[in-house]
């Protein structure tokens, strides 16, 4: 079984260095990396020449603009039987594939699976090993309730047979030149399960991935948090009403952020009781947002 990592990235070097230095070290060595290259020069050519002898890498210059549309260029390209969509900074501990590998093979009814998202923190090895369990338990079916809460892009491994059914991301979202800047990811994931699929969320497999502590009292990083959340409303909104999710899909979600306010509420943390209000506040907003 071999995977396929479809991989975009622009203004990253080191970052990308370091995924390569790890994901040469998996136990697991059956797959191979599709660089897409958006960057306007030639940073990252030491760095394929280097690895490009160690790890089957397969390397496309792109002029394209857009996350989705560029996942969709390398999708092009891959060869595996098991596709992921890693990021230019995230890091697989050693075992990761392995431990996808034997998820996929023990249990043949399993369409797709989705991983941990673990904060990585500094450059040790010892945080990128915490993960690296022996056996799988406590796996919990996902579904369109609880989809967008168990994963994002890169916790997302599917078998080729979803990829040649659902296709790629929707290039009207995600980074880049789009409509909405954020959510094909969850658009990606709630379109398995849409088209029949079935999701397995499995806990005790990792990727690490940088996630930068929120600070409140800076009113710049508050409105950039702010504006991030309300997008991802909007996005939920138009996914939710694409896909046909139903009534039920929306009061989920909207009765989840009103008990995470009146926990903050209770707590007396105003901040973040503003910025689940903006959270409602946006998906009523975006009610029947179609685009």
């Amino acid at each position: 079984m071999k995977f396929s990592l479809i991989m975009c990235t622009a203004n990253r070097v080191n970052e990308v260095r370091r995924f390569f230095e790890f994901i040469s070290k998996q136990t697991y060595n059956n797959f191979e990396i599709v660089l897409v290259d958006q960057n306007k020069d030639d940073r990252l050519q030491g760095i394929t020449e280097e690895y490009g002898k160690l790890i089957n890498l397969i390397y496309i210059k792109s002029d394209q603009v857009g996350l989705s549309k560029n996942r969709n260029i390398g999708l092009k390209y891959k060869t595996g039987d098991i596709i992921a969509f890693p990021d230019d900074d995230c890091v697989y501990p050693r075992h990761t594939l392995e431990r996808v590998h034997e998820a996929f093979v023990n249990n043949k009814n399993v369409d797709s699976i989705t991983i941990q998202f673990t904060k990585l923190i500094g450059e040790g090895h010892e945080q990128l090993e915490i993960n690296d369990f022996n056996t799988i338990t406590n796996v919990k079916r996902v579904n369109k309730y609880n989809c967008i809460r168990r994963t994002c892009s890169i916790t997302i491994f599917v078998s080729k047979k979803v990829h040649e059914n659902i296709g790629g991301f929707d290039e009207k979202l995600g980074l880049g030149e789009t409509l909405i800047p954020a959510g094909e990811d969850y658009e990606y994931a709630l379109g398995i399960l849409k088209n029949g699929f079935n999701m397995f969320y499995i806990p005790q497999i990792a990727v690490l991935h940088p996630v930068l502590k929120l600070n409140l009292l800076d009113k710049n990083e508050y409105d950039r948090n702010k504006k991030r959340i309300e997008s991802t409303s909007k996005v939920i909104m138009y996914i939710a009403n694409y896909h046909k999710l139903g009534l039920d899909f929306k009061i989920v979600r909207i009765s989840d952020r009103i008990l995470g306010l009146l926990f903050r509420a209770i707590m007396l943390d105003l901040k973040r009781c503003n910025l689940i209000f903006s959270d409602l506040r946006s998906m009523f907003k975006y009610w029947y947002i179609r685009i």
